[in-house]
């Protein structure tokens, strides 16, 4: 742990030590400003240690001759604005892909809701009954910290009233979808993983959210996150919060910072959940717990109301058990929004062109093997694997080098500071102090840049951008490691005060900060499983505005693996759970 969780507990002791000793205020006084300024002294060490130890200082040192890119919004091409919608129903009415253990899926609930097997209501209440046994096991999943019977239930009856007449609104009409904490949901508390935000009930639902409904989804609840989003391991020690953990062990991370979608998801308490990416909050829990997320191009789905957040690096994107669901959620949630000019360069439609094609003899995939060797021996074997299967299905696998890697990273992390912490500092001046430690680090490295640094990584993403323009010249797509570790255990003293990990989330977002500071999509597949049985994932990149390519690759490598069931999922179907 770092200095500064020891300067809390440090801090908390001595003043239940003073109090104790029922002496006066007099005495009491002093010496709380006394720690107060030597906590104070210990925090800017601590902040001065994580930047020189993240590199943070680099980008000061260089000359970047190229003018800056303030957000990563690409033109689509003549052929991408020709791109034409698919057809979901016939999509949903296909085989899944996937091996093993089968997950309950979008089509296996549209087909017993059809044929009378069972209803949105039902299903709803299996879910609802479901999040509440899953907060009875040895440790709370703690996937869901907020939801709301009557209003789920409420929608779930306006589903089962629509398959009985016959005129459902979409073909995820009646499928339960979790919401991660940080989206507006009317009725819902927004405190963004916080103490402090959202002490009022928001009183609409953002964009996004709308459309779900208007699609005829059940809201089930709100997911765990990271505080602010600003975090790896899915450790909050926050009250309205905890630990999110991982279904395959409950000892283990679930990954940040939407871990409490991909648990929720992976335990299968709804077969979808929304989470939100900023520097791999989407594809690294997804990686961590076996599932399949989707960080879709910048813009392409409405973040119209993500004031707390990173505006130029965050995009939303849904999580889900296979591919197939993936890409129906992609499609439906996809699309223009004049609320979001970000979003409304896009092309019309976002196809799913070739996704049953499963011979990649027309694909070209390039692979930085430098790159992949960041990731730990046995994440490489399952990668090499995944390549190698790739290669049996027809693909040509050619080597590429991704320039100036480290100078993007480093881009990449104080723009997300800055942004996250000025966004805060905008309409909570007062309380930034209140965040956990780990969020106060990283919150503190963007608060005490200096305007050239922030200036100097947006000239820095501009090259970033033109060096994948020219890859993508030559591959389609390119492939990476889904983490360059697998989830760790979890410190028995986490719950109480959190964790800072500098090492460890540097490998846990190593191969995702080029996709939030350059905009490009990216898939995140499971391919593997570790010696502890824990999922190992690889990561499909394809260029601005071309995730029907990384789908469908994703799709191909789906049949790699044979799946494992998790030690703790609910069948919300048939109304089973562990």
């Amino acid at each position: 742990m770092g200095m500064l969780y020891y300067c809390r507990i440090i801090f908390v002791q001595c003043s239940i030590s003073v109090l104790d000793l029922d002496h006066s205020i007099l005495f009491y006084v002093p010496l709380y400003f006394q720690l107060q300024r030597i906590t104070q002294f210990l925090k800017n060490i601590i902040i001065k240690e994580a930047v020189r130890d993240g590199n943070i200082g680099f980008l000061q040192q260089i000359s970047i001759p190229d003018p800056p890119t303030l957000i990563p919004q690409i033109s689509p091409s003549k052929e991408q604005q020709l791109h034409q919608r698919s057809d979901l129903a016939s999509l949903l009415k296909k085989p899944s892909n996937v091996k093993g253990f089968q997950f309950l899926s979008i089509s296996d609930l549209v087909e017993a809701y059809r044929n009378g097997k069972t209803s949105p209501l039902q299903v709803t209440e299996n879910a609802l009954e479901a999040i509440e046994q899953s907060e009875k096991q040895n440790f709370e999943l703690k996937a869901f910290v907020q939801f709301n019977k009557t209003d789920a239930l409420q929608m779930a009856q306006e589903s089962t009233k629509r398959y009985a007449e016959g005129k459902t609104l979409s073909v995820i009409d009646g499928i339960p979808v979790g919401i991660k904490g940080e989206y507006a949901v009317a009725g819902y508390h927004r405190r963004c993983g916080t103490v402090f935000m959202g002490q009022e009930a928001e009183e609409k639902d953002c964009n996004l959210v709308a459309k779900l409904r208007s699609l005829g989804a059940v809201i089930i609840g709100m997911t765990n996150m990271h505080e602010l989003g600003l975090g790896t391991t899915g450790v909050n020690p926050n009250s309205y919060h905890g630990i999110s953990r991982n279904p395959y062990d409950l000892n283990y991370f679930t990954g940040g910072s939407s871990g409490g979608s991909a648990a929720a998801v992976a335990a299968g308490l709804c077969p979808v959940a929304i989470g939100k990416d900023g520097g791999g909050s989407i594809r690294l829990p997804s990686t961590l717990c076996g599932i399949v997320g989707i960080k879709p191009t910048f813009g392409r789905v409405t973040l119209q109301t993500s004031r707390y957040g990173s505006y130029s690096v965050s995009h939303a994107g849904p999580m889900c058990n296979n591919v197939r669901d993936t890409a129906i959620m992609y499609a439906l949630l996809s699309g223009r929004d004049p609320e979001y000019p970000a979003g409304m360069i896009q092309p019309e439609h976002a196809t799913l062109e070739g996704f049953e094609n499963l011979d990649l003899s027309d694909l070209t995939v390039g692979v930085d093997w430098d790159f992949a060797q960041f990731a730990d021996d046995e994440i490489i074997e399952h990668f090499k694997k995944a390549v190698e299967f790739l290669k049996s299905r027809g693909a040509n696998i050619v080597s590429v080098q991704i320039p100036e890697l480290e100078e993007s990273r480093i881009a990449h992390i104080l723009t997300i500071g800055c942004e996250i912490t000025h966004a805060v500092d905008n309409e909570y001046p007062n309380d930034i102090e209140k965040l956990n430690p780990d969020t106060f680090l990283l919150a503190s490295i963007g608060r005490h840049s200096h305007p050239f640094d922030f200036y100097q990584c947006q000239k820095q993403r501009t090259r970033a951008i033109e060096f994948l323009k020219t890859i993508f010249q030559n591959v389609d797509c390119i492939l990476t490691p889904g983490s360059a570790c697998c989830a760790k255990k979890i410190p028995s003293n986490a719950k109480g005060y959190g964790l800072s990990d500098v090492s460890l989330t540097m490998k846990y977002v190593r191969f995702h900060f080029l996709g939030n500071l350059t905009g490009v999509p990216g898939v995140v597949v499971p391919v593997g499983y570790d010696d502890q049985g824990l999922p190992i994932g690889v990561q499909v990149m394809t260029s601005w505005w071309e995730e029907h390519v990384a789908l469908r690759v994703a799709h191909c490598l789906e049949g790699l693996v044979e799946r494992k069931e998790p030690k703790v999922y609910f069948d919300i179907l048939n109304k089973k759970g562990s």
